[in-house]
C-alpha cells in the first residue's frame, strides 16, 4: 500500500501510542547524572506523557487525541498503565515538585518549582530483557486498534532500551534475529493511512548527537546499534516540512532531511515533536 501518513491525531481519529520500557538487568548501570539507564528511560516517558498533555490540553482538560499504552519488559512483559488522554491527565500515580530553568525575560534564566505528574516508577528487579515478548504483546494492541479504527492515523510504538534483547536463555544473536522478524511483521501492519511506525531510544551505547536518525547502518558501529536500526521506521516525509519549522538547519534537522532517515535517537525528546498532531 501507499504510504501517506498525513491523518493527524484528533478526538475524531485519536492515534495509538504504545511506549515498550525496557527494565532489565543492563538497564540498572549508571548512565548520566539523572541516574540508571532505566532512570532515565522512566523519566523520558513521564516527560513525553506530559509533553503530550500540555500540547492536547484545552484549557480545561486533555482531548483524548491519542490512546497509550506503557509496557515494561524484563524477565516478564506488563503492562503498567494504559487509557486515553484525558484519563492520564486527570489520574497520574502521583505528582512532584522539581526545580525548573526558565527564561526571565530580561535575556537571563530562573530558577522555578514546578509540579511534574508521574505515571510510571522505575523497578528494581532486573532480569532478562523480552524484548521479544514485549513487541508481542505490542502487535496484539496494534491488531485489535486497527480492526476497530481502520482509517485513523497508524499506531506509534516507541522502543526505550539499550538495544540488548535476551530471553528464554537463548543467543542474544538469535534474540535479535526473532526480534527483527517480529518488529517487521508489526510495520508491515497498516491503516489507510500507512503501515505502523516503530521508533527506537537507544540508551546507553555509543549512540551519539552526530549519529541519530542514522540512514546508513554499515555507519553505526555497535551490534545493538544495528539492531536497533533494523527495527526502525524510516521518519516519514510528510514530517519532514513541519519538523524543519521546528529544528531549522541545526544538526537534528539535517539529519531529519536525510533521505531513508531512521526513527533512532538517544533522547526520546525529539520524537513527540512530530507526532501526528494539529
Amino acid at each position: 500500500m501507499k504510504n501517506i501518513y498525513g491523518r493527524r491525531w484528533s478526538c475524531a481519529t485519536p492515534g495509538l501510542l504504545i511506549l515498550l520500557l525496557d527494565q532489565s538487568e543492563s538497564m540498572l548501570q549508571p548512565y548520566d547524572d539523572r541516574g540508571s539507564r532505566l532512570e532515565v528511560s522512566t523519566y523520558m516517558a513521564n516527560r513525553a506523557i506530559g509533553s503530550l498533555i500540555q500540547r492536547c490540553f484545552d484549557g480545561v482538560r486533555a482531548k483524548n487525541r491519542c490512546f497509550i499504552s506503557i509496557i515494561g519488559y524484563n524477565r516478564n512483559v506488563t503492562e503498567l498503565c494504559s487509557g486515553w488522554l484525558s484519563v492520564f491527565d486527570a489520574d497520574p500515580l502521583r505528582v512532584e515538585i522539581v526545580k525548573k530553568t526558565v527564561p526571565d525575560g530580561a535575556g537571563g534564566t530562573v530558577e522555578v518549582e514546578v509540579q511534574q505528574p508521574l505515571w510510571v516508577d522505575p523497578v528494581r528487579s532486573g532480569g532478562d530483557a523480552n524484548m521479544f515478548g514485549a513487541f508481542s504483546y505490542a502487535k496484539e494492541l496494534v491488531q485489535e486498534w486497527i480492526s476497530r479504527f481502520p482509517e485513523n492515523p497508524v499506531p506509534v510504538i516507541i522502543n526505550i532500551s539499550d538495544g540488548a534483547p535476551y530471553y528464554d536463555g537463548k543467543d542474544p544473536r538469535e534474540c535479535m534475529k526473532e526480534t527483527a522478524g517480529l518488529a517487521k511483521e508489526i510495520m508491515s501492519l497498516s491503516t489507510e493511512d500507512g503501515n505502523v511506525l516503530i521508533y527506537n531510544v537507544q540508551v546507553g551505547g555509543n549512540l551519539k548527537n552526530a549519529d541519530m536518525f542514522p540512514n546508513d547502518r554499515n555507519k553505526l558501529e555497535q551490534e545493538e546499534t544495528k539492531f536497533l536500526f533494523d527495527i526502525s521506521s524510516e521518519v516519514p516525509e510528510s514530517c519532514l516540512t513541519d519538523l524543519h519549522h521546528i529544528y531549522g538547519d541545526d544538526l537534528i534537522g539535517e539529519q531529519l532531511s536525510r533521505r531513508g532517515a531512521r526513527g533512532l535517537t538517544n533522547e526520546l525528546k525529539y520524537i513527540p515533536t512530530y507526532f501526528p498532531l494539529d
